[in-house]
């Protein structure tokens, strides 16, 4: 699947609802619609996934075929006053395409995301080429001052 979204229903007697690629809203209570299928399938991404950023409910990670996969709770809250928890998955890898697929499907089910976990996925979804650059210059210069004292030394 290119895109996955489950979420919590704000009725915690309600069936919880799964969301795929269409935009098509499953309710997980009908096996006919293949929902108990495309939630395993979410899982699968969950557990496969390597977490590259975690603080407080958002959890962040990348999955090693391509793709983020997203889990965390909205900040809207179910009829018990409980914020409204989500998990989430596209093959979608810049931060544009994962905001606004997240964004969509957040839309489709009427709920919102804390300002902080969309800036804190925007910060950590990817490495621009800036920041890789910094590395790898700050690599080299490491590299080069060890070989330099070692040439000292001996």
């Amino acid at each position: 699947m290119e895109r996955l979204f489950w979420t919590q229903t704000k009725n915690p007697d309600t069936p919880n609802t799964l969301i795929n690629s269409n935009g098509s809203i499953i309710t997980l209570d009908r096996f006919e619609d293949n929902g108990y299928a495309l939630f395993n399938e979410l899982l699968g991404y969950q557990e496969t996934s390597k977490t590259v950023y975690r603080s407080g409910n958002l959890i962040l990670k990348k999955h090693p075929d391509g793709g983020v996969y997203i889990s965390s709770n909205f900040s809207d809250k179910d009829e018990a006053g409980r914020t409204i928890g989500f998990m989430f998955f596209t093959k979608n890898t810049t931060k544009s395409e994962v905001i606004k697929d997240l964004l969509f499907f957040s839309g489709l089910v009427k709920k919102s995301l804390s300002d902080q976990d969309i800036k804190n996925i925007k910060r950590n979804i990817q490495w621009s080429n800036k920041q890789i650059n910094g590395l790898v210059l700050a690599a080299i210069i490491t590299i080069l001052i060890i070989y330099m004292l070692w040439r000292k030394l001996n």
